[in-house]
């Protein structure tokens, strides 16, 4: 077990972990459930009606499984996907099915009737995708729909331009359903799988597609690797992690096939032979990053080696900065002016190292005043944590940003909550040297009504 296993996770409900914040929150899943359910609603009843067919749904993908993850930046989405089947009685209704296009642009227009009815919804996707129509809503998050039709246990998915595919997602839930009942901690597993996709969805987000792997590929690696080890586990998650890295390894040094599990004939590895080799590279990176967090004996240094692998999303632990016995040095001494727009005049100055009572919407320009301190030739880390509903539920918990001799930093206050900005300096050689944490404690008020004098009230007294 390595020192900082409780800051993966803890079944303390309070504490910041992790699992914690890759997660979404409760608010974003009764939102999610909320929608999916209405949405359902209106399909089925729709498309029986109008095609005088029966169509059910089922619930399929992450949410499925259980290992949903939150966007991993303000704007991108989260989802969930809704499978709409059409289940035939007989020959003449099998006969009235529409053709793959005519069936998807069908489910196109309903899409577009529900969308004109609901404030919520943004917008729905055109052109739509190639195997489901999709529909976004105001709160980063979006509905996709592939449309099937069931005939004799057969699942066959409505393709663009047209075409029928056979798909039936519900065999990979079930083999997963089965691998989650044959392990020790089926929720160990679905955490594990939730902190590889966090760190994937970080890593390879921007690349091309040939270079991202696919959450069904990492999910076969991951509860495959786990069913492989279950009987050498210690129990904590940051350890488990840890083997699960050098068992995906061990597997796809020797081979590039992922079978899908429930049809061997298909390849889950979709990525380019570059993009699997820069794949590779990354795991190699991301096993020597995790042995060194769980060898060392120093809790803080093990929250800087997972903040190399998660971001912002890792907890730090900046007490144990404190509580430890680390090499004397000169911490950076941080000030702070606050303005109203990003290049205008403070309306405070020089706030040392600590912030409280800010309002919304002010723009904070940090700056380090003793750099003549800091090693010649040292890198700056900067490191935005937000904690709390508002920036939960934007999907906005933080960000980084790191440059050599970067002794300010300007960010803007949005939601409302007690965030953390740390700051890691680094020497020439890239060694951690010293650390900060600025606690900012933002409030629901604007400036006026902050340092607005309070109005005394006077009584008049008459003569007696």
């Amino acid at each position: 077990m390595g020192i900082a296993s409780d800051l993966f996770y803890t079944p303390n409900g309070e504490k910041e972990t992790l699992y914690r914040r890759v997660v979404p929150s409760e608010e974003q899943i009764d939102y999610l459930q909320e929608n999916w359910n209405n949405l359902a609603g209106f399909l089925t009843k729709s498309i029986s009606q109008l095609l005088v067919l029966e169509c059910k749904t089922w619930i399929q993908g992450s949410y499925k499984f259980g290992t949903l993850i939150r966007p991993v930046s303000k704007g991108l989405e989260y989802d969930v996907d809704l499978g709409l089947y059409l289940t035939p009685k007989n020959n003449q209704q099998l006969s009235s099915i529409p053709e793959p296009k005519k069936y998807r642009s069908f489910i196109q227009n309903l899409l577009i009737m529900y969308a004109n009815d609901d404030d919520e919804i943004e917008k729905v996707a055109s052109p739509p995708k190639e195997k489901c129509e999709r529909i976004h809503f105001k709160k980063n998050f979006h509905i996709d729909t592939p449309a099937y039709k069931l005939i004799d246990s057969q699942h066959m998915l409505a393709v663009l331009p047209n075409e029928w595919e056979n798909s039936d997602p519900r065999e990979q839930y079930l083999w997963f359903k089965q691998v989650c009942g044959n392990v020790r901690d089926a929720g160990q597993l679905r955490r594990i799988i939730q902190y590889f996709k966090n760190w994937s969805a970080q890593k390879f987000s921007g690349l091309d597609k040939d270079h991202q792997p696919s959450s069904i590929m990492l999910t076969v690696l991951i509860a495959e690797a786990y069913v492989k080890i279950n009987h050498r586990m210690t129990g904590a998650d940051d350890d488990v992690f840890r083997l699960i890295i050098s068992e995906v390894l061990a597997r796809i040094g020797s081979s590039n096939i992922v079978f899908n599990p429930v049809e061997r004939s298909e390849n889950l590895n979709r990525l380019s032979d570059q993009g699997f080799q820069n794949f590779i590279n990354e795991l190699k990176m991301l096993r020597d990053i995790s042995d060194a967090a769980c060898s060392t004996n120093s809790r803080f240094a093990a929250s800087l080696f997972w903040e190399k692998v998660f971001g912002h999303f890792f907890p730090i632990d900046a007490e144990s900065y404190r509580n430890e016995s680390l090499p004397a040095r000169i911490a950076p001494e941080i000030e702070v002016d606050i303005s109203e727009t990003s290049n205008g005049k403070p309306f405070m100055k020089g706030v040392k190292n600590s912030l409280s009572n800010i309002p919304k919407n002010c723009w904070l320009n940090f700056r380090i005043t003793n750099p003549y301190s800091m090693p010649v030739g040292c890198s700056v880390k900067w490191v935005v944590r937000n904690r709390g509903e508002e920036a939960k539920n934007t999907n906005d918990l933080g960000h980084c940003s790191r440059g050599k001799g970067k002794f300010e930093q300007q960010e803007r206050t949005a939601y409302r909550g007690t965030h953390f900005m740390d700051c890691s300096v680094f020497d020439s050689f890239g060694n951690f040297y010293s650390f900060r944490r600025v606690p900012v404690s933002i409030i629901n008020k604007t400036k006026k009504e902050i340092w607005q004098p309070a109005q005394k009230n006077y009584r008049s007294y008459g003569n007696r």
